[in-house]
């Protein structure tokens, strides 16, 4: 059966359901969370772990004392697909594991073992068999259009500092970057 427990000297509410069932959701102005077979929610800061083929659908835009990151389109909802997320609205942090995936419509994706996004910060680091298809590289006033396609182990992008950096990490597979601007190995 399913079950909703809060705890109310924590302020936390435990949601879960059975295999055989719909799993647990929660939406709210901020998240669409579906699919997790469990799902843990602080409601004031929003503080969420969902654990089980998570999809979660952030809402478009950034909030007040939010920095976003210029690798997504701010007027587009942020997809996320992992086996475990977390997320506090305080700090601005999500961790996306396992399986991890953040999409967009536009095309904008990251995908990699591990994605680490932070809104307040406006940074973002992936780990592990790291794929990107980012609009990075591309002057578009030499008519560059599309995304760049990445591969690397390692993939940190700092929005202050307007920097992406595709790395090895020590591993064997070569951190490469190819789009309008040529394509570019890293050895």
């Amino acid at each position: 059966s399913m079950e909703a427990a809060y705890d109310v000297r924590k302020g936390t509410l435990a949601l879960r359901g059975p295999e055989s069932a719909k799993p647990p959701s929660m939406k709210n102005d901020r998240v669409d969370l579906r699919n997790a077979a469990t799902i843990d929610v602080t409601l004031s800061p929003l503080n969420i772990e969902a654990i089980g083929k998570v999809q979660a659908v952030f809402a478009p835009g950034a909030r007040e004392g939010e920095r976003g990151t210029s690798l997504f389109d701010d007027d587009q909802a942020i997809v996320v697909l992992c086996d475990r997320l977390t997320f506090n609205e305080a700090s601005g942090e999500g961790k996306y594991l396992g399986n991890a995936r953040v999409v967009q419509d536009s095309g904008n994706q990251i995908r990699a073992d591990s994605i680490t996004m932070n809104e307040k910060t406006g940074t973002l680091d992936a780990q592990g068999n790291v794929i990107t298809s980012l609009p990075i590289a591309a002057n578009s006033d030499e008519g560059a259009t599309g995304n760049s396609t990445g591969h690397a182990e390692h993939f940190e992008f700092d929005d202050a500092k307007r920097r992406a950096l595709f790395s090895s990490a020590g591993k064997t597979q070569l951190a490469q970057l190819d789009g309008a601007q040529g394509n570019l190995r890293a050895d």
